[in-house]
């Protein structure tokens, strides 16, 4: 006799658009990054015995290496920004790639060398060094997490702050003084290895994936919508930084550790909890609005950090740190993946205003306690000028249809949306029984006239109605613009330009674009899944969302969108 036991599947469904997003090597990667500058640009002084050159509140300090390194990342990322297209094919190369990681392993190691060979110099070469490499790697990861989906690019940095302070609050700074360093050193070729495996072959040699270039933008007009509030915030993320991860980490004991991992734990729970039931992270202005003021409660505790008996208070401060660090890596992703932008531009430019206005904030203390006496509130006075640097980042902080309308090549995307609704919409309303005869007669003429274009020979021909021949819409003037340039590349160059002008037009995001070139080509779902390396949650999701974006119901309608793009009519 035997006993069936019942086959019981238990599935998450967080509903029909969202998707929790895919876990994989990035959160791992990055997290070393994080764990590796912690220890080299701002932990020089604890993990190798680094001279303090200046001190002031709440334990803040700075040495001549962290100086020297943060000020070349950020000019160097900067730099990046600005020659972003002029070049691409030299940050996007593997040989880049290569020499950062050993710029970073051997400023490094430099460091080993200072109790011996003491000296300015040799730690302004290090510092130097680690800059550049530092930043190169910067543009790998943000160039990688640029290519997952909003969901994965939330899930994989709020794994990868827990794994960052873990690495530099264990395994870096109980390690005895040549191990921990030489550690360090080894973190950027780990680095190399995830990020080799991570960074595929250019599409232009695969063949597989089209190019699609990044949408037009306005620089002056996004570096004011995007860069002034990224700086403002970055000031109050370097005083935060500066006490939590420059003094609180490296000063604590062995039991204050356990209470750093806990403050992580809780910091990846926070953020990925607010964003899951604010509805997913394709909208930063949502996740923005309840994690700022919890990170401004935390500053508060600023005052409490000098005092020996107080984890708690230091427990809020480094979660409160790490959620404001995962916070704006957040925002560089989904703004470069949502709209298209270049990862390079994005994070160059990002990351590079964030380094330097982090900079400033962590001297704010040093040279504030010289005429902190003065202000009102004495001491307190410091954590009122830094949340009200808060508020005004806060309040610059651009909303996504500010973004879109610098993105956007407006007025011709607003004018070819509105008439390819027009065009997509009846063939969703064909078979409605409600409609009259005669709208049913004219909406199957549309569908006839949209579906048989005429061919570029018989563009002269005489029409067979009275009415005189239509004059070119403003969708075939825009797909017309980027045929000549469709033409010259290899292999589908004519249809890689509809699809990019489908795109363009509706703002799909860096993964709908792929996966509706997929779709139009007729690809199932599970054949973009093994292609594209996602879940088959995450490729439905996409797919939902290309279908609402563009207005649509079906793949064949897709298809049909896409065919209406055909720059030779």
């Amino acid at each position: 006799m035997g006993i069936r036991v019942p086959r019981i599947t238990v599935n998450a469904d967080f509903g029909d658009d969202t998707a929790f997003g895919d876990l994989s090597l990035l959160s791992v990667g990055y997290g070393l990054h994080q764990a590796w500058v912690y220890a080299v640009m701002f932990g020089t002084p604890t993990i190798f015995g680094t001279q303090t050159y200046v001190t002031g509140m709440y334990g803040s300090h700075a040495s001549l290496p962290f100086l020297v390194s943060i000020v070349v990342f950020g000019l160097c990322l900067l730099f990046a920004g600005i020659t972003d297209q002029r070049l691409l094919r030299t940050y996007i190369s593997k040989k880049t790639l290569a020499a950062g990681a050993a710029l970073m392993s051997a400023g490094t190691l430099l460091l080993l060398a200072t109790p011996v060979i003491s000296g300015p110099a040799l730690e302004a070469v290090s510092g130097v060094m680690t800059g550049i490499g530092s930043a190169i790697l910067i543009l790998f990861w943000g160039v990688a997490f640029a290519r997952c989906d909003s969901a994965s690019i939330v899930l994989n940095s709020s794994i990868a702050i827990s794994i960052a302070i873990g690495v530099y609050a264990i395994g870096l700074h109980y390690g005895p003084f040549p191990i921990a360093g030489i550690l360090a050193g080894i973190i950027p070729l780990l680095e190399l290895a995830i990020l080799w495996n991570k960074t595929p072959a250019p599409y232009s040699e695969r063949n597989e994936v089209p190019i699609f270039k990044p949408l037009p933008v306005n620089h002056a007009k996004f570096f004011l919508r995007f860069g002034i509030p990224v700086f403002v915030f970055g000031v109050a993320l370097g005083t935060l930084r500066q006490t939590s991860i420059q003094y609180i980490v490296p000063a604590s004991n062995v039991g204050d550790q356990i209470a750093m991992l806990l403050a992580a734990g809780f910091a990846s729970v926070v953020i990925l909890v607010t964003i899951v039931a604010l509805g997913g992270g394709d909208k930063w202005s949502r996740y923005f609005r309840p994690l700022v003021p919890f990170i401004a409660v935390t500053l508060f505790f600023l005052p409490l950090s000098e005092m020996s008996d107080n984890t708690f208070a230091t427990m809020f401060l480094v979660m409160g740190y790490l959620c404001f660090e995962a916070l704006m890596w957040i925002f560089f992703g989904e703004l470069a993946q949502r709209f298209r932008l270049s990862p390079i531009y994005v994070f160059g430019l990002g990351r590079g205003m964030l380094a330097l206005a982090g900079l400033a904030g962590s001297l704010f203390p040093i040279v504030a306690a010289n005429w902190v006496h003065l202000l009102p509130f004495g001491e307190q006075g410091v954590i009122v000028i830094v949340l009200l640097i808060m508020v005004v980042a806060y309040a610059l902080l651009p909303r996504e249809r500010e973004i879109e309308a610098i993105v956007a090549p407006c007025p011709l995307v607003k004018a070819v949306s509105l008439e390819l609704s027009d065009r997509v919409r009846p063939l969703g309303q064909a078979g409605s029984a409600g409609e009259g005869a005669a709208a049913a007669a004219q909406s199957g003429n549309n569908a006839t006239a949209a579906t048989n274009a005429p061919a570029p020979d018989a563009e002269i021909a005489p029409e067979p109605e009275p009415t005189a021949r239509r004059a070119p819409s403003l969708l075939e003037l825009s797909s017309a613009r980027r045929a000549d340039e469709g033409e010259e590349r290899k292999g589908g160059g004519r249809f890689r330009a509809k699809c990019e002008t489908v795109a363009n037009t509706y703002l799909l995001s860096r993964r709908e674009t792929e996966i509706m070139f997929f779709l139009a080509k007729g690809h199932n779902a599970a054949y973009i899944q093994e292609k594209l390396y996602i879940s088959e949650g995450t490729a439905k999701t996409h797919i939902r969302h290309v279908y609402k974006k563009t207005n649509v119901h079906s793949q064949q309608e897709l298809m049909r969108l896409v065919e209406l793009a055909d720059p030779a009519e």
